[in-house]
């Protein structure tokens, strides 16, 4: 499966020590030029930066159809634009990208795409991971947001234990900004695993 990525899912997973999720769900991980640029040379030093600069799986390609990305350029920046066009050019069966904006383009040529929340679904479906749950509360504890310039076209619901009444609850957090409070809580009646 051919697979491209933009920038923040690759941040995002190299930063909770889990891009080798990528390798396992997907295999080899195409980025473009400006992808590398922003997240290797410009995040020299940051965290997760040389975990994608040193993944040999993660490779770099060249958009050919500079024409195009400028013209995307008047609503994306340079890595979403190119992510775009590349996976366009290489005829990708999926996009990895998670700004609203980015998707909706992608979605409007015919991308396939999927967001950091997704592959977290995708991880825990394909039993990398045990706790879905655990890993959206590291992705609010690193202030991981998906997009806050557009309303929430979805939310996100997580299952918290309260230790101290023994009673479980549904969070719900806002499905374009995580990093704050949960927008609702509503208490279960019983105790849900």
């Amino acid at each position: 499966m051919l697979v491209v990525s933009n920038s923040s899912p690759l941040i995002a997973l190299a930063r909770l020590s889990h891009l080798d999720w990528l390798r396992s769900l997907y295999g080899e991980i195409w980025i473009p030029q400006a992808v590398y640029q922003e997240v290797v040379q410009a995040g020299k030093g940051r965290e997760g930066s040389a975990a994608v600069d040193s993944a040999p799986w993660i490779t770099v390609h060249t958009v050919q159809d500079e024409i195009a990305v400028d013209l995307l350029r008047d609503q994306l920046d340079r890595g979403e634009s190119e992510a775009i066009v590349l996976a366009i050019e290489a005829q990708a069966q999926l996009l990895l990208i998670d700004e609203a904006r980015g998707r909706r383009i992608a979605q409007s040529r015919g991308l396939t795409h999927i967001g950091t929340i997704g592959i977290v679904v995708l991880a825990k479906r394909q039993n990398l991971i045990l706790s879905g749950t655990a890993i959206l509360d590291q992705l609010i504890k690193i202030g991981f947001r998906m997009d806050s310039n557009h309303p929430p076209q979805h939310w996100v619901l997580t299952v918290v234990y309260n230790s101290h009444d023994h009673r479980s609850e549904v969070w719900v957090y806002d499905g374009c900004h995580f990093g704050g409070q949960p927008v609702g809580r509503l208490q279960l009646p019983q105790v849900v695993p």
